[in-house]
């Protein structure tokens, strides 16, 4: 039995599991050079999971789109979006990653990912999408700094959701400008 993939599909997926390589023998390299960098298999593995998937969903949304805009507009939700997983397993949104909070953070990326499946891709729909979760993070913002539990120093608690708002606010823009040239 034969594995047949397009062959407009397989280069871009090959560049990519090269380019994911390549950024986990960087890390592999600074583990030599640095006691600062300090990663275990399981890290490798999640590492070139994250990189490798986010950049799969980003070829597979992008692939025959002609529109510079829509694919701009993929790569910020898609960096963004990363940013916070990798941030919330790295060190924790709020406080420590083992934290129970920081499951909340979590479930919002599911719920993104579901909702970017249920729209398929669609411009307009993503809009949405992104405002939606721009205004999640501004939820979640003001449910941290009222929290008992929660002793994050307001600034932190702020600046952090406050840039990943901004950055869910900008990919709803550029999608709503891809939408106007699709």
């Amino acid at each position: 039995m034969t594995i047949s993939a397009k062959p407009s599909l397989l280069v871009p997926l090959l560049r990519l599991a090269c380019l994911t390589a390549a950024a986990l023998l960087a890390v592999r390299l600074a583990m030599t050079l640095t006691d600062q960098v300090r990663w275990e298999l399981l890290d490798f593995v999640v590492a070139g999971a994250l990189l490798f998937g986010v950049g799969a969903v980003f070829i597979g949304l992008t692939r025959g789109r002609p529109y510079a805009r829509y694919r701009v507009a993929v790569a910020v939700a898609l960096l963004s979006t990363l940013a916070l997983v990798w941030g919330n397993l790295a060190v924790g949104v709020v406080g420590a990653p083992e934290r129970p909070w920081n499951l909340v953070y979590d479930a919002l990326v599911l719920l993104m990912a579901i909702g970017a499946l249920a729209a398929r891709g669609h411009a307009r729909a993503m809009v949405s999408l992104m405002a939606g979760a721009a205004l999640a993070m501004a939820a979640l913002a003001a449910v941290s700094l009222l929290s008992a539990e929660l002793r994050e120093p307001v600034r932190t608690v702020l600046l952090i959701h406050g840039l990943f708002a901004a950055l869910f606010v900008l990919s709803a823009g550029l999608f709503h400008r891809a939408a106007d040239t699709a």
